[in-house]
């Protein structure tokens, strides 16, 4: 198997682990949309709230944003301004890309690192939620393994983006 066809392998995982994630954060949008109607509703029509719902909303948010970066990094749905940049001839701009994916993937793997630790940290401490007392370190968790994939997926950027340097 040569390097190329090994590095295109990897690319595929990584996109399909991206996209699974992203469905995951796709449901636990549905669970969350249903949580607030839910929650209105019961404020509204019978003046009792769900006791917590402000609190699992939140872990919610935190899950949906963790759980879409990857795939938003796959399918270049970030914000980008190329004023400047898409005037540069096609060669300086994947130079250009070259340097920014490593960059990205740089942070996003040191972010991963860091976000883990804290996770390990807050997990040994005990750490929880105020008012239903859920544990904070499970979601810190899926917040460095989303930043982990994140950084993946810029690394797989960026040998894409040397290949094309090399080709032209």
């Amino acid at each position: 198997m040569s390097t190329v066809k090994a590095f295109r392998a990897f690319e595929k995982v990584v996109n399909q682990a991206s996209k699974v994630v992203n469905v995951i954060g796709a449901v636990v949008l549905i669970v969350m949309m249903g949580l607030m109607f839910a929650d209105v509703s019961m404020r509204f029509i019978f003046n009792a709230p769900i006791v917590g719902a402000f609190e699992m909303i939140e872990y919610m948010m935190a899950l949906v944003i963790s759980l879409a970066i990857a795939y938003t990094g796959v399918t270049n749905n970030h914000i980008a301004v190329e004023l400047l940049v898409a005037k540069f001839p096609k060669r300086a701009q994947a130079a250009m890309d070259v340097f920014h994916f490593l960059v990205c993937s740089i942070f996003f793997m040191l972010l991963c690192y860091k976000t883990a630790v804290q996770a390990h940290v807050w997990a040994e401490a005990g750490v929880t939620s105020m008012i239903l007392l859920i544990p904070v370190y499970p979601f810190t968790w899926v917040l460095a393994v989303c930043a982990g994939l994140l950084g993946l997926v810029f690394f797989v950027k960026w040998i894409d983006a040397i290949i094309k340097v090399a080709e032209k």
